[in-house]
């Protein structure tokens, strides 16, 4: 094994360094008496993910399938039949923002020559905002890898990613953006393409179109609470879920937690749900909610959902999470099927699988108390 030097260990642990050195941390990993070497390194890789560097986000070659949508076929032709440049879709966390701008760019897959998804991590818990030239820089690079290398300075990159959007129509889809000082740079760069933009925060441009998503109406809420297990089963049923639905707000996101609890705590009443979450400050609901569902986890599968949440960004593939976890792939398959029937992941149509980062909060801060099961 190479041997490195004493300044180069040094420097892997100097504050404020941006560039992780996969094959030298596992190497002290060793020295110190770490087993699984090889494990360490894919596993480090696995969680590094597409991203191009600290502050950079994450950029995708094409937009990931979307998931389910539930009530919300107004507001997507709305998305659909904009003729702005840039859309905005805004709102709180959990109110389906995410999977409106997807399911609009599958409904806008046949416009557009080309499709770019952008996650910019402006309210990522564990990820510093992206960085707009890196961003650019990103773009430039998953539509034209020749045109990337070409480019020598910041000037000559704009000009190149200006002629590739040009050239060929493109959506982009730049999601979690924090403000307009965020991602308004950003949005000049592509001013030869269509975008439409996510973020909680509400902007106020001349040349924007903003869609502001509210909270589900009570029969969609319902709808989507009951699932198929709740109709008339229970005296009373659709009272107490439009009471469940009324205290998750109608968010998607906490009804989709809430409908995964219900499911499987059969031994519960909806009345008993509903006291439950009654007795809860407002603020805390969410993030209750999640941590009822992580708790009652049996312990291999809240292992995997601790260490899947560590992937960087929103997405992760089935093998990145194997190499996470260390298990074989029929296990980690599984792990990550049951987890989605929590409503704890989202697999998509293509077999990825995605975390919203309140749902990753909860998981990520149990890391730093948790000990491998043996």
């Amino acid at each position: 094994m190479r041997r490195p030097g004493k300044v180069t260990v040094y420097d892997c642990f100097r504050h404020g360094r941006k560039r992780l050195d996969v094959d030298l941390v596992a190497d002290i990993v060793t020295v110190l008496g770490g087993e699984g070497r090889r494990r360490l390194a894919s596993g480090a890789r696995a969680t590094d993910g597409p991203r191009l560097g600290a502050g950079s986000g994450t950029v995708r070659a094409s937009i990931p399938p979307p998931g389910e949508l539930i009530g919300r076929d107004v507001e997507l032709a709305t998305v659909v039949a904009s003729r702005a440049r840039v859309v905005l879709i805004s709102g709180p966390p959990g109110v389906g923002k995410t999977e409106l701008a997807l399911s609009a760019a599958a409904r806008l897959q046949d416009t557009f020559e080309r499709q770019v998804f952008v996650s910019l991590h402006g309210f990522d818990p564990h990820l510093p905002p992206a960085d707009w030239q890196a961003v650019r820089a990103g773009v430039l690079r998953v539509l034209s890898p020749e045109a990337s290398h070409s480019a020598h300075d910041a000037h000559s990159e704009a000009d190149l990613l200006a002629a590739e959007l040009k050239a060929h129509r493109t959506l982009v889809v730049l999601d979690d953006a924090r403000d307009p000082a965020h991602v308004g740079p950003l949005l000049r760069s592509l001013c030869e393409s269509h975008v439409v933009v996510t973020s909680r925060h509400r902007w106020v441009h001349p040349q924007v179109d903003e869609l502001v998503l509210a909270p589900l109406d009570v029969e969609d809420a319902v709808r989507l609470l009951a699932g198929e297990r709740h109709g008339a089963s229970e005296p009373g049923a659709r009272l107490e879920l439009g009471r469940i639905a009324t205290l998750c707000d109608r968010l998607p996101l906490q009804l989709s937690v809430a409908a995964a609890a219900i499911r499987d705590n059969p031994g519960w009443s909806l009345r008993d749900h509903r006291v439950r979450l009654e007795s809860l400050p407002q603020h805390e609901r969410v993030q209750r909610s999640v941590s009822v569902s992580f708790d009652g986890l049996e312990p291999a599968l809240g292992r995997a959902l601790r260490l899947v949440a560590l992937h960087p960004g929103g997405e992760l593939t089935l093998g990145a999470a194997v190499a996470l976890l260390g298990d074989p792939e029929p296990a980690v398959a599984g792990f990550l099927s049951r987890l989605a029937d929590c409503c704890l992941v989202t697999c998509t149509p293509v077999g990825t699988y995605r975390l919203h980062d309140v749902v990753r909060e909860r998981p990520c801060a149990a890391v730093a108390t948790w000990t491998r099961p043996r």
